[in-house]
């Protein structure tokens, strides 16, 4: 089976490079086709890169860069102006962003993973859209276009009045949501298109509890693309007066006018610093309302508890101790600092409703070797269904079973 795997590197986020890595282990041997890192013309200095971005290179390795052919080097589809692709049983893209470079021109599968940093904001303000009049629509549509880099991409998705994602120029034939509630929440969107949950990959082996002596303070880590409100937690700490320790990138840091003498602001460290920041802190932030934050599977994953914001996503990553006794995380209802003052108390007073125990076993379901099994068995899943239906179809493809390689079950053609 010919695959190829299709990443774009600027989607704001790094749940789709989480998702790219995993895809290069899953298939070494496949056709990797990627975006220019950052929107340059080629991959001239990969090293430079790598060391400006410690994260990503730790993660994906230069021997990965290497490998990876630019899709502006491919020929274009005039009608669309994206690559095309030719001659693949299977192609894999890691976002929508990933998926509309493309264009298949044959009878391949196409999986798309759905990264909550791309799709939410966009296609919640599409699906909204569908109720509006036609032209009311279409000047919306031309106004959303302005306002997101996906501008080639938005107007085609709606171009038909149908009320689900269509088969545009890339082909899509699969979607995979990175939790339920996005499925949920997107379910009109995804309306007669096979879709299926599927965790976004954290690297748990790494992260993962130690001997660092514990410090009285409180973390917020930014992750690239999570929906974070950095003034809100620096409200309640300062009204708490407890220490708090943040660490992002610019974009976070140009949000705040000052700091108050308890907080500091650093820049994201590479792992290894995050992991020990994870180990040392009482307690990590999560206060975005909407979508995957990787923070909350990294800090169970180092047995650290987790304050966080409730909602419906937050709700398959955590557990809450409150409602059950003994969890992982406290929860704040609102998002006022009163609120997350009142979340702080609660964790103080009562510390040993979180158990690292549990922590430990809730952040396993995000690991890439569970990441890497689902995903070979629901794709070995669909292309038998998708086989099956071909009643004049060429001679049916052969799929090897999946390898056995350490603890992960790889899908190999």
């Amino acid at each position: 089976m010919r695959t190829a795997l299709i990443h774009h590197w600027n989607t704001g986020g790094d749940v789709s490079d989480r998702v790219w890595n995993s895809l290069c282990r899953i298939w070494p041997s496949a056709e990797r086709f990627t975006s220019d890192p950052w929107c340059s013309t080629a991959l001239t200095d990969t090293t430079q890169w790598l060391n400006t971005t410690p994260r990503r290179g730790r993660a994906l390795g230069e021997s990965h860069l290497r490998r990876d052919q630019l899709l502006s080097r491919l020929p274009r589809d005039q009608d669309w102006n994206s690559a095309l692709l030719e001659g693949f049983d299977l192609v894999v893209s890691t976002s929508l962003a990933a998926a509309q470079l493309i264009t298949v021109k044959s009878d391949a599968m196409h999986v798309c993973f759905l990264a909550p940093e791309v799709v939410h904001a966009p296609l919640q303000e599409m699906r909204d859209s569908i109720a509006d009049p036609a032209a009311t629509r279409t000047e919306k549509l031309r106004e959303l276009a302005h306002q997101t880099w996906q501008s080639s991409f938005v107007p085609k998705i709606w171009a038909r009045d149908a009320g689900s994602l269509p088969t545009w120029n890339s082909g899509v034939t699969h979607y995979l949501t990175a939790t339920h509630a996005m499925a949920a929440q997107f379910h009109f969107d995804l309306a007669g298109q096979p879709h299926a949950v599927l965790y976004p990959p954290v690297d748990t082996t790494f992260f993962r509890p130690g001997p660092d002596t514990h410090e009285n303070f409180l973390l917020l880590v930014c992750h690239p693309g999570v929906e974070t409100h950095v003034d809100l937690v620096i409200e309640a700490c300062k009204a708490a007066h407890r220490d708090l320790v943040i660490l992002g990138g610019d974009e976070y840091r140009s949000q705040i006018d000052s700091l108050p003498s308890q907080v500091r602001w650093e820049v994201m460290p590479d792992d290894l610093g995050l992991r020990s920041y994870y180990r040392r802190c009482r307690a990590a932030f999560s206060v975005g309302t909407s979508g995957f934050d990787p923070a909350l599977v990294e800090a169970q994953a180092c047995g650290t508890p987790v304050i966080a914001c409730h909602h419906a996503a937050n709700e398959e990553i955590l557990i809450d101790a409150e409602r059950s006794g003994l969890g992982t995380c406290l929860y704040f209802h609102s998002s006022t600092a009163a609120s997350i003052v009142s979340a702080i108390q609660e964790l103080e007073r009562r510390p040993q409703n979180i158990s690292a125990v549990l922590s430990l076993a809730q952040a396993t379901k995000f690991s890439p070797a569970h990441f890497e099994h689902s995903l070979t068995h629901q794709i070995a899943r669909w292309w038998t269904e998708r086989m099956a239906r071909k009643t004049d179809a060429s001679p049916i493809l052969s799929l090897q079973k999946p390898k056995e390689d350490l603890d992960r079950r790889r899908f190999a053609a």
